[in-house]
């Protein structure tokens, strides 16, 4: 349910408070500490670390990108902190591989969009944000189901 509400408010605001990325992470902690055996437990906050180094790498990198039109890339911490507590929620194989598939959604409606849109418009007032935490979740979903 609160990733739901994330990707709701990703989506009406483009920004998630960090209250609910807070309880994604506290909730995934302690799924992680109760419902897995210590081997499991330690290869997924093994992996996670690493997961989360990468995802921080590329946060920072990208905040100094800049776009085509001039515009600054973002890519919001609210999409690395959901990634985090959905890895240690779901596992770190769903997780990766449901935010591996979200984020290839996500592109793959990113570029239909900016295709419809360079027709019509030129590329100073074609919209660039896509909100990711929906993507990212339904990704996840999706490979929670699957795996």
């Amino acid at each position: 349910m609160l990733l739901f509400l994330a990707a709701s408010e990703d989506i009406k605001k483009h920004r998630v408070p960090n209250r609910i990325t807070g309880a994604v992470c506290l909730l995934g902690a302690v799924n992680i500490s109760i419902n897995s055996s210590p081997k499991d437990r330690w290869e997924t906050i093994a992996f996670t670390c690493l997961f989360l180094f990468l995802l921080l790498v590329l946060y920072f990198a990208a905040k100094n990108i800049r776009q085509s039109n001039g515009k600054k890339f973002y890519f919001g911490g609210a999409d690395v902190k959901i990634a985090l507590g959905a890895m240690l929620f779901f596992g770190w194989e769903k997780a990766l591989f449901g935010m591996f598939f979200g984020l290839v959604a996500a592109m793959e409606v990113y570029i239909a969009k900016r295709a419809i849109h360079n027709r019509k418009l030129n590329k100073e007032n074609a919209s660039a944000e896509i909100p990711l935490v929906p993507w990212i979740v339904c990704g996840m979903l999706a490979f929670s189901f699957v795996m």
